[in-house]
């Protein structure tokens, strides 16, 4: 009959008009509190961690000033006239609403105020509201409408308003970003004016009362991206925000549109104004014009990469912060390990700096990575032959990176599909195979499925079922550490005179043998001294084979020695090495006289 405003798990914010006061929510709530509602208590019990505060009620009957049971002390709110504990000695006993267990806590002007001797950040409560089940001293029925002003001291937290359904135990729950102490829970039934009236409301009935010290996760609005907001660097106002939000490193990234017809990315950091990576006035690194769309977006670290168009134009651009856009691939890149050019691009994913993308050419498909300033590289095309399968990959539909690796999705001839994994091209599950002793049917790989050594992906099974596993990987992943001296990490810029040998050491965890480096690796590459970014794609090989390294066991370091040129001298360059498990690492470096 009547429906619970509170919804389970429901993350939100809740506004209640007061009209007699003028009072909302923007008057009433600090800004950027977040509330999270339950009407579930075994739901608010698991995701606060809440216990019983108050305990059983006690039959104590008529409350003179407050009554404090557990940790809980009971008063009267603002406009209360009196209150019950228990039915003893009144004309409810022995119970005041029998149909629920134990005592109940009953009110004249149902205004309750709850206090706690501590701060906590959750407090749920059972409670019923009669209707056909009103008992003969409870009054005409009325459908009640509770608001709960959260407190800290003085300070209002929170306040959110709820409807219990009729004639059941029912349960009320909030969860809070912000601590608090104390609680009004206050009947705002209204008169046919609409004003509140606490005489026209009938008995509702509160029971036990818990508490948590777990905070709710803060859900903020990044700053100026609201609809009807200017956007940044022109444009008019927003309008839309098409794609999926990401963030990284503190970062918030989206693509915004606005008002005058113009889209673009953006870059958002806590209390800093929204920054542009890209938009219609871009213009287009190694092409042609101004972007005219854009369709993924993916951070990491500093780096911003996304998928953008212009007239006749597509491609894959990388951005750092005051840099300008920089192309990885467009359509006029050659496809490694294939022929002609690329014809189109999509699945963007990076990490660790390194982008991988899905790439189409003429009759041609396959997975690609690249690192700033190595050269694209093919990790799985129509060539390559299906790991625990038959013939070669048909296609790739979807690609999840973390910690420097890959997983993909392939399919092949036959309804062959399957969960690839990247370092070392090795199947992880594939269509056909036995789960849980079903047949899988049908396999998900989600953008975000990869998270260090766990993927997570889903399952359809020829039963018609459907399941979410994960799986513990064993990619191949060194634990690398270093650099160690005399060379110092990013974002130190080491200063070396031209012609000096400089030794590099650094640690794997262990003896992992001297097969360590990817080909074509170590290497070194100019880069701009102030932004450290490359100035040219040349990458030169530094000589350190198996005959040039060394390993300390005692000291569990490997190190070989890198022979600089005297003509590098007012030049600054950056040391990569790349290894076996296609995690890179570098140095950077400014070589004087």
């Amino acid at each position: 009959m009547n429906k619970c405003h509170c919804s389970r798990l429901h993350l939100a914010y809740f506004a209640l008009l007061l009209s007699n006061a003028g009072l909302s929510l923007a008057d009433a709530l600090p800004e950027n509190s977040t509330l999270q509602t339950f009407d579930d208590k075994a739901t608010f019990l698991s995701a606060t961690g809440a216990l019983n505060a108050s305990g059983a009620l006690p039959d104590l009957g008529s409350v003179t000033g407050s009554a404090t049971l557990g940790s809980v002390t009971f008063g009267l709110a603002p406009g209360g006239n009196n209150f019950y504990i228990g039915a003893a000695g009144t004309v409810a006993a022995p119970d005041w609403y029998p149909q629920t267990p134990g005592n109940d806590i009953a009110l004249g002007y149902e205004n309750l105020e709850v206090s706690l001797p501590t701060p906590v950040y959750a407090l749920g409560f059972e409670m019923v509201e009669p209707n056909t089940t009103t008992p003969p001293f409870g009054g005409t029925p009325v459908d009640s409408t509770y608001q709960v002003t959260l407190f800290n001291g003085t300070t209002q937290v929170g306040q959110f308003t709820f409807n219990a359904p009729d004639d059941v135990l029912a349960f009320v729950g909030v969860q809070s970003d912000t601590a608090f102490d104390r609680a009004d829970i206050i009947d705002v039934a209204q008169d046919a004016d609409g004003n509140p009236d606490p005489n026209i409301g009938d008995d509702e009935y509160f029971g036990e009362f818990y508490t948590g010290t777990t905070p709710a996760t803060s859900i903020n609005l990044v700053q100026n991206t609201s609809l009807g907001l200017p956007v940044p660097g022109g444009g008019g106002v927003f309008t839309a925000f098409p794609l999926d939000a990401v963030s990284a490193a503190g970062r918030t990234g989206f693509l915004g549109v606005g008002s005058l017809g113009g889209q673009g990315l953006y870059s958002c950091m806590a209390a800093n104004p929204c920054t542009p990576i890209a938009d219609f006035t871009t213009v287009i690194p190694g092409g042609t014009g101004t972007f005219t769309g854009f369709s993924e977006l993916a951070l990491n670290g500093t780096l911003a990469n996304f998928i953008g168009t212009g007239l006749g134009q597509a491609g894959i651009y990388t951005r750092i912060p005051v840099e300008p856009v920089r192309p990885v691939a467009n359509l006029a890149t050659a496809i490694p390990g294939g022929t002609g050019n690329f014809t189109a691009f999509s699945d963007l994913a990076i990490s660790n700096g390194q982008v991988s993308f899905i790439g189409q050419g003429a009759g041609q498909a396959g997975v690609y990575t690249r690192i700033p300033g190595d050269p694209i590289r093919p990790v799985a095309n129509l060539t390559t032959l299906i790991p625990q399968g038959v013939g070669r990959f048909t296609g790739f539909s979807a690609l999840s990176a973390s910690s420097g690796h890959l997983a993909l999705l392939g399919q092949g001839l036959n309804n062959q599909k399957g969960i690839y994994l990247a370092s070392i091209l090795t199947k992880l599950v594939a269509v056909g195979d036995t789960l849980d002793g079903k047949i899988v049917s049908d396999l998900k790989l989600g953008r975000f499925a990869l998270d260090g050594n766990t993927l997570s992906f889903t399952a359809d099974f020829d039963d018609g079922s459907e399941g979410i596993y994960t799986a513990d990987v064993k990619l191949l992943s060194y634990r690398f550490a270093g650099f160690f001296a005399p060379v110092v990490n990013p974002p130190v810029l080491n200063k070396v005179e031209a012609g000096e040998t400089i030794p590099v050491k650094f640690s794997l965890n262990g003896n992992q043998g001297l097969q360590i480096f990817n080909a074509g690796y170590p290497a070194s590459q100019q880069i701009a001294c102030a932004s450290r970014f490359p100035v040219n794609t040349s990458v030169q090989s530094v000589n350190a084979n198996t005959a040039d390294m060394s390993y300390n066991v005692r000291k569990d370091r490997y190190s070989f020695d890198w022979k600089t040129a005297k003509s590098w001298k007012n030049t600054c360059r950056q040391l990569i090495i790349k290894l076996k498990d296609n995690s890179t690492h570098t140095a950077n470096f400014k070589f004087t006289k």
